[in-house]
């Protein structure tokens, strides 16, 4: 299944490239640091006046090019701290100061970068000319978590190695002179007809890239994982993997990689790796508590980690000698992206937009809908989610979100007042947040004393949404300086056996809780104890996929049968409130799937369609197809290989 290709790299071609429109005498290393590139130097003077040289550099080379201090340069550590808590205004918080001096880097953990921000020109230029560090700024949440603690410090923890992994990436990416482009090749591995484990495989002449890697929650057999015994997939041979948000049936088997000898780079936003290390630490956990092997190991996890090169959006990037991305606003969750790929050659360039999970059309309070200002565009890879037609399946058309929200307080009103107790299933990431909104507004207008307690990783990935306010909506921004909504009384994080069983003692309280699928997590803890309970609800507000125990009660069935903490199962009578709740859907309709392909700023060759039930995803490619001239459209199945171009003779 996993076979491997190892390579060495012993490149330095675009080093000395840099290296040769560089004073020889200002030169202590320069280095790869993934596509860019680092010069390091023992000459003050180079450190800070760098401008003109390095600009022309970037403009001749086309490649990014940063100039750090060799560490025989920078201040000692302590006479750096102390200088730098002298620059940094008090109003800023500097919480933490962390050096890296593998790299001359030293970050500055901040509560208020905002307000660092407000002159960082000056203050960065200060901190590099008195201490010859180069600062990072680095958010914390405004919400304490041990948990991105935890990561944060998982992030620092190896900088050799990170170092020596950014070295060999970029000799990978440099390795191969630009070629003639023959072919691109699409693999499905996972993902197609059918919601859950996400995984596409591109091909060309010259290299191999993966774009997500999840595992399908429905299942705990070899049905869970991506096909990677399809001809073709070699671990070895992968040059990169791209992953577009944090959700399982996006992530879930990329650990396994890494276990069995991948050793490239993982590319992704800044939160989308906050949040994934996060719900991979949470699968492996609730492993220990089941009869399922876990199917990584931490260490998996900490090799990830090091491995991963975060992204911005709009910022295109190498990652293999003949393909660059550019990430783009995807709307589904914190930080998710659209993958805009180009392959080139030296003779022509062709181009995929896959969209990940996309939301488009209709308004959360959390985020901002996808970006549809994309130029190029030959094949358009689309999700289906929601996808099929309005008179085919009704469920599918987006609700007026006000509307939403006001049958979710009607709902919880009702039960409360007659004393029941509310349990909505939600994904950590997304949904759980636009639900706190939903519950933060309501509380601030009527200022009535409800209890929300928030279970499983929802407290730990809520924080860190408040560590990256830029990838929020400009809405809940503005209404962050008002006061930041997640942390309003009425949330109580619930993080022991002791606490949840206290909770589940209560009348009248509204619990958030994991998994949104109801295929494990604390949720199954309160469904246990209250299902029997025909005054409490049940409140389905994001998609319920194939197999999991959450279809199955949306779908009315009056028992289930569930494991316990003792190893056996009990059989649970149903006897509560069932509400579906469609409006929060982080996915776009089938009309705002059409109206996002209208907006592109460049009409797609092909368009094929993925993540959706087969008949969505058939209705959802009809559709297209009648609506634009009879455009080329596809529903593959999995393992099918499409080639979407080839200039060459066979």
């Amino acid at each position: 299944m996993f076979s491997k290709k190892k390579e060495k790299f012993q490149n330095n071609k675009m080093i000395n490239e840099v290296e040769k429109r560089i004073p020889a005498n200002v030169v202590h290393e320069i280095t790869y640091e993934g596509a860019e590139i680092v010069v390091y130097t023992h000459n003050k003077d180079f450190f800070l006046n760098n401008e003109p040289i390095i600009s022309q550099i970037v403009s001749e080379l086309r490649v990014r090019v940063f100039v750090r201090a060799a560490p025989s340069l920078c201040k000692t550590i302590e006479e750096a701290e102390t200088i730098i808590k002298k620059i940094v205004p008090d109003e800023v918080v500097l919480s933490h100061i962390h050096f890296e001096p593998e790299m001359s880097i030293v970050y500055l953990d901040v509560l208020h970068p905002e307000l660092f921000y407000a002159n960082a020109a000056q203050l960065i230029k200060e901190i590099r000319a008195n201490t010859f560090w180069t600062p990072e700024i680095t958010r914390l949440p405004s919400i304490k978590s041990s948990m991105t603690n935890m990561i944060l410090s998982m992030l620092r923890g190896l900088p050799k190695k990170r170092k020596v992994f950014l070295k060999h990436t970029g000799q990978q990416i440099y390795a191969d002179s630009l070629k003639k482009l023959e072919y691109v090749r699409l693999t499905c591995l996972g993902g197609f007809r059918q919601v859950g484990r996400s995984c596409l495989l591109f091909q060309t002449n010259t290299s191999d890239i993966l774009m997500d890697c999840g595992i399908d929650v429905g299942y705990n057999d070899k049905q869970m994982l991506p096909i990677f015994n399809t001809p073709g997939f070699n671990i070895g041979a992968l040059k990169a993997i791209v992953i577009t948000h944090a959700h399982l049936d996006h992530v879930g088997a990329l650990p396994l990689l890494f276990k069995y000898g991948y050793n490239g780079a993982v590319y992704c936003t800044e939160p989308v790796r906050d949040q994934m290390v996060l719900a991979l630490l949470d699968q492996l956990d609730l492993a220990k508590y089941s009869d399922n092997v876990p199917l990584f190991r931490e260490e998996d996890i900490r090799k990830l980690i090091i491995h991963t090169i975060c992204l911005p959006c709009d910022l295109t990037t190498n990652i293999a000698a003949d393909v660059k991305i550019t990430l783009k606003n995807a709307g589904h969750a914190l930080g998710s992206a659209m993958v805009s790929t180009m392959f080139f050659g030296e003779n022509t360039a062709y181009s995929v937009l896959y969209s990940g999970d996309i939301k488009y059309g209709g308004t959360t309070r959390l985020l901002e809908k996808a970006d549809s200002n994309i130029l190029t565009n030959d094949t358009l890879i689309i999700e289906s989610t929601y996808g099929g037609e309005a008179d085919v399946h009704e469920a599918d058309v987006r609700a007026n979100f006000e509307e939403v929200e006001n049958n979710l307080i009607s709902i919880i009103n009702k039960t409360i007042t007659q004393k029941g107790n509310v349990i909505i299933p939600v994904l950590a990431s997304g949904r759980a947040q636009d639900i706190m909104l939903v519950l933060s507004n309501y509380y601030r207008k009527t200022h009535h004393k409800i209890k929300v307690y928030l279970d499983g990783m929802l407290w730990d990935i809520t924080a860190i949404h408040t560590a990256y306010p830029e990838f929020l909506s400009e809405t809940f921004q503005r209404q962050m300086r008002d006061g930041n909504p997640f942390l309003d009384p009425i949330f109580v994080k619930v993080s022991t056996p002791g606490e949840r069983e206290n909770v589940i003692g209560q009348q009248g309280v509204i619990v958030l809780a994991t998994a949104g699928m109801m295929n494990g997590g604390p949720v199954l803890e309160y469904f246990k104890k209250w299902a029997s309970n025909p005054l409490n609800s049940l409140i389905f507000v994001n998609y319920q996929g194939a197999n999991t125990l959450g279809k199955a009660i949306q779908g009315g069935v009056s028992k289930v049968t569930i494991p316990n903490n003792k190893g056996g199962a009990e059989t649970i009578d149903i006897q509560l409130q069932r509400y579906t709740l469609s409006g929060f859907s982080g996915h776009a309709d089938h009309k705002d799937i059409l109206s996002f392909i209208q907006s592109l700023s460049e009409p797609p060759k092909r368009i094929i369609i993925n993540h959706g039930e087969f008949k969505k995803a058939v209705s959802l490619s009809n559709t297209i197809y009648r609506l634009n001239s009879r455009k080329e459209t596809v529903v593959p199945r999995p393992m099918d290989s499409l080639s979407l171009f080839k200039d060459f003779e066979v």
